[in-house]
């Protein structure tokens, strides 16, 4: 099963949000987008 999360950073903070998405062990990948959400992540 894969479920993705979208993500709404705070301006400026999403690469750093990216990073620490990566260190869930759970997070399988992480993306910084452009449009309503800033980052998904796949679970």
């Amino acid at each position: 099963m894969r479920a993705y999360i979208l993500i709404e950073a705070t301006i400026g903070k999403a690469r750093d949000v990216a990073a620490k998405m990566k260190q869930v062990p759970q997070v399988k990948q992480c993306f910084l987008v452009t449009g309503p959400y800033d980052v998904i992540a796949v679970v």
